[in-house]
């Protein structure tokens, strides 16, 4: 009987992940040096909201941005943080905003840019912060890495909305999330089939406590503008 080893995608992707693990910078050393980076920093920093660069809606189009020593930063004499500006869609339609800050750092050690969105008018005045509760940590399968995730509806009859901020917030140590990482082994299974053994590698694992995730100053994030139209039962995309 001959012997044929099917290895699952599972367990390719353990095994990169193990390999990673060793040069992953720790989320407390990642928060470290993006503190001394945004304070000095130098090129990049402006003073008032209006001074922000605003780049137009990719309506419908998922779009990754890093909030990093290339973003503006934005001084206001108190505290600094890095912003990204955009324009929001002028559809005379009600849309929404997706928006989903990455986990960083290691499973033992994680950390997050705790995300804001700042709202202004037509002067490029801040009009109203979206509140931070509206953001969930979700898991993020196959989209990538865990993160804090948000969906804000924005109707044509609101209060004057032209451009949106995507910026970090400051956070005291009762407010941090938490997040429960997986620690993950394999097990192999053979099952005799027509004159072959196959062999697969069946995932084992148990949760770890969960981990609080201290406040980054930058991070990688993901941002949509979706057009919000009502589905009825039977509607395809």
């Amino acid at each position: 009987m001959r012997r044929r080893t099917v290895p699952g995608r599972c367990a390719g992707a353990l095994l990169c992940s193990a390999l990673l693990a060793g040069c992953v910078t720790p989320g407390s050393k990642l928060v470290e040096n993006g503190r001394s980076t945004l304070q000095h920093a130098d090129a990049t920093v402006i003073s008032a909201w209006p001074a922000i660069a605003f780049a137009p809606p990719a309506l419908g189009v998922r779009q990754e941005l890093l909030l990093d020593d290339k973003s503006q930063v934005l001084d206001d004499g108190k505290t600094r943080r890095y912003v990204r500006g955009y324009v929001l869609p002028d559809i005379g339609k009600p849309y929404s905003i997706t928006l989903t800050s990455f986990r960083q750092g290691t499973p033992a050690d994680p950390a997050i840019l705790y995300p804001q969105l700042v709202f202004l008018d037509a002067e490029r005045r801040p009009l109203a912060v979206q509140a931070p509760v509206r953001f969930d940590y979700r898991s993020g399968g196959r989209e990538g890495p865990d993160g804090l995730h948000a969906v804000v509806f924005i109707n044509s009859a609101d209060h004057g909305e032209r451009y949106v901020v995507v910026t970090s917030r400051s956070l005291d140590d009762a407010e941090l999330a938490r997040s429960a990482p997986n620690t993950f082994s394999t097990m192999p299974v053979s099952v005799p089939v027509r004159g072959f053994v196959l062999t697969w590698m069946i995932p084992q694992g148990h949760s770890q406590a969960p981990t609080r995730m201290i406040a980054a100053p930058g991070g990688r994030l993901a941002i949509s503008f979706d057009e919000y139209r009502l589905r009825k039962v039977g509607d395809k995309d």
